[in-house]
């Protein structure tokens, strides 16, 4: 790759799913593998690293009985209002109306959707009740999800 090459743990419950008994078993010494990063920690530079598929961040917030109906239509080119609720080490959470009016939902921006370029800390990109401009990327009505980007399309 371009990057600096580095040194990272993927733990032995992030090689696959189901038990894991010899991680010898599901990768050799020199084999290259797929991996995501979970987690990187600047003050000791150690990456945690994942095989596994990213299942989406994880539901802090309960959002699953929340209705996000009233994006389902909404132009992923459309430019949207939102206010930040707060901030996770993985993105920002943000409060947003549907554009015909309604009730407001709780949607994410997800890390990788703050702006080009690696974000490493969220709030230093953000502040809480800030007013952002953001774009809908995913709506999920199953789950209660709202995937917002605050990229250009």
């Amino acid at each position: 790759g371009d990057g600096a090459a580095t040194l990272g743990l993927v733990h032995i419950s992030q090689i696959r799913d189901g038990f894991v008994e010899h991680p010898a078993d599901e990768a050799e010494v020199g084999q290259s593998v797929m991996v995501r990063v979970v987690e990187a920690i600047p003050e000791t530079g150690k990456l945690k690293l994942s095989m596994k598929p990213y299942a989406g961040p994880k539901d802090y917030t309960r959002v699953g009985d929340q209705d996000i109906s009233g994006f389902l239509d909404v132009d992923p080119s459309m430019w949207l209002e939102a206010r930040v609720h707060h901030t996770a080490p993985f993105g920002v959470f943000a409060q947003i109306e549907p554009p015909a009016g309604g009730e407001k939902v709780m949607g994410l921006v997800h890390v990788t959707e703050i702006r080009e370029g690696f974000v490493t800390d969220p709030s230093e990109e953000v502040e809480v009740d800030q007013m952002i401009k953001v774009r809908v990327a995913r709506v999920d009505p199953s789950t209660g999800r709202l995937s917002l980007s605050m990229k250009s399309a």
